[in-house]
Order: C-alpha cells, then sequence, then structure tokens
C-alpha cells in the first residue's frame, strides 16, 4: 500500500512541476507586456520592469519564481497595487468553492433524478424528455444558459437578481448555469447504470422472492446504481470549483475566476501564473485524494498500478 501512495504522490509531484514550467515558459510568448498604457513614461516602465525582474534573463526569472514558489509566495500582482497573488486567493477561491458546491448539490439532485426516471420509463415519454433535458445541458455552453437564465429569471421575470455576490438569492441563477452540464452527466451515468441492473440475477431473485417493485427499486437497482455515480463526484466537484471562470464574469461573483479572466486581459504575468499554478495543483491534489481513497476501499486498483 505504502509503495502504491509514494508512486502516485511522485507522479503528482511531477505533473506539478511540469505545470510551472510549461506555464511559465508559456507565458512568455505572449504578445506586449503588461505595462503599455502609452501615457506611462518610459522612466517609470523601466523601472517598473526593473522592480519586477522582468528585465532578467529568462533562466534567471524561472529559478527566482521557483524559489519564492517553494516558500509559498506567488509574487505580487503587475495590475493590483500592493496585492499579491496570494491574497487574491485567499479572498476569492473560498466564494469559488461556495459556488462549485451549490452546484455539486444541484448535479446530484437533478441528476439522479432525472437519470432515475429516464430508467424506469425506459423507451418512454419521460424517458426521451429526460435525455432531451441532458442532450441541452450537455451541448449547450454554459454561458449561453447564464444569459439566458438571466434574461428569463431575473429581467423579465424579476426572480432573481442579475448579477453580484450579495446572498443566498444571488447564488441560485449562476449555480444552476454551471450544474446544468453536470446535471445532463449524472442523468445519463444513472440511467445507465440502472438499466445495467435490471438483468442482474439479484433484481430476478428479488422479483421472484415476491417483493415489491418499489422495494427492488429502492433497495436494489438505486442503492447499486449509484455507486459508479459517487466514484465520479470528487473530479466532479474539482472540475465545478475550477471551471467558473466564465460563469463569474457574467454573473459578476467575486471568485477566482473573474481574476483569472482579468488577468489575461491586462497581461498580469505573476496574477496568469500564480492562478494557473494554483487551479492546476488543486485539480491534481483532488485527484491524487481520490486514488488514495480509491485504493484503500478496492485492494485491487493499487495492486494493478503499482505493479504497472
Amino acid at each position: 500500500m505504502l509503495k502504491y501512495f509514494f508512486q502516485r504522490f511522485l507522479i503528482a509531484c511531477v505533473t506539478i512541476l511540469i505545470l510551472i514550467t510549461v506555464t511559465f515558459f508559456l507565458i512568455q510568448l505572449l504578445p506586449g507586456d503588461p505595462f503599455l498604457d502609452p501615457k506611462l513614461p518610459v522612466e517609470v516602465k523601466e523601472n517598473m520592469m526593473e522592480y519586477y525582474g522582468l528585465n532578467d534573463p529568462l533562466y534567471m526569472q524561472y529559478f527566482n519564481y521557483l524559489g519564492n514558489l517553494f516558500q509559498g509566495d506567488l509574487g505580487y500582482s503587475l495590475k493590483y497595487k500592493n496585492l499579491t497573488v496570494n491574497e487574491v486567493i485567499m479572498d476569492a477561491f473560498p466564494k469559488s468553492v461556495e459556488l462549485g458546491l451549490y452546484a455539486l448539490l444541484i448535479s446530484i439532485l437533478f441528476g439522479l433524478t432525472l437519470g432515475i426516471i429516464a430508467a424506469l420509463e425506459h423507451n418512454k415519454k419521460l424517458d426521451f424528455l429526460s435525455m432531451f433535458i441532458a442532450l441541452i445541458g450537455i451541448s449547450v455552453p454554459a454561458f449561453i444558459i447564464g444569459g439566458l437564465f438571466q434574461y428569463f429569471f431575473a429581467v423579465k421575470l424579476h426572480l432573481f437578481p442579475v448579477a453580484q455576490w450579495q446572498g443566498f438569492s444571488y447564488t441560485v441563477l449562476p449555480s444552476f448555469a454551471l450544474a446544468l452540464g453536470s446535471v445532463a452527466l449524472i442523468a445519463r451515468l444513472m440511467r445507465a447504470s440502472m438499466l445495467e441492473i435490471v438483468s442482474t440475477d439479484y433484481v430476478k431473485t428479488a422479483d421472484a422472492k415476491g417483493l415489491s417493485r418499489g422495494q427492488i427499486i429502492l433497495r436494489h437497482q438505486i442503492r447499486n446504481a449509484v455507486l459508479p455515480v459517487l466514484t465520479i463526484l470528487g473530479p466532479l466537484l474539482a472540475n465545478l470549483v475550477t471551471g467558473t471562470f466564465v460563469i463569474e464574469k457574467i454573473f459578476a461573483v467575486p471568485g477566482l475566476g473573474k481574476y483569472y479572466v482579468e488577468s489575461m486581459q491586462t497581461l498580469d504575468y505573476t496574477m496568469i501564473l500564480g492562478l494557473t499554478i494554483f487551479f492546476g495543483s488543486f485539480l491534481v491534489v483532488v485527484n491524487l485524494l481520490i486514488d488514495f481513497c480509491y485504493g484503500i476501499i478496492d485492494p485491487r486498483i493499487r495492486t494493478k498500478k503499482a505493479g504497472g
């Protein structure tokens, strides 16, 4: 077991180091620089380039950045005065997590419901309706869904605020807009899993024993069909938390997505680099924890991966 955990941890560390290196050098390929303001005097621009170390050779910038990174310092923003990337993450990331958790709860509730209905009404109207909703969730981009939600539920019907993040009512529209794709994923997976279980021996045995249809559905079909769904909840939460850029921008949510989009627009190198590393590392760590959990739950996984 320890060998398996060590291997996964080592792979995660190498992945993060590659992410840091690739991101650092790719950013250097961006055209222009963060101090292109024509009103900025040349002397001031040179002083700022020198202050942030942007005049140093590239390899020196890289190793200096790595040294600061290993101390937990992601650097100062080039655009937000006296604001570090660490401070931005500490302030904004909890809001992204909150939005992601709301979206995950919506995904689980509506995804499981649609999947169960579709399976129980296989090849009937409710099945086709449920899968049509799932198809919309997969096919239509979140920013279009978000815009439609704003127009109908906020502008036309005045049921929810258009934007901002000042209370629970402000979370409803962005959470649903973010969750729709995940609802579709869970619904399709739950439907397929339930339809597969219908033909299993223990379901036929339960039917032969005289159990009611409701008992068979609750005790055998749903309980066993939900297991594959549980295995994707970890990666799904990570994707929801780190995939909120456009939704946060549309609904003016003060999360990390807002800063990420703005840093790309203003060529805030340290903010782009720091947030990319943070988001990437977050995904790697979540997947690492999921691997550890799988290894504990199912010994066959760690034996196979450690041996391979």
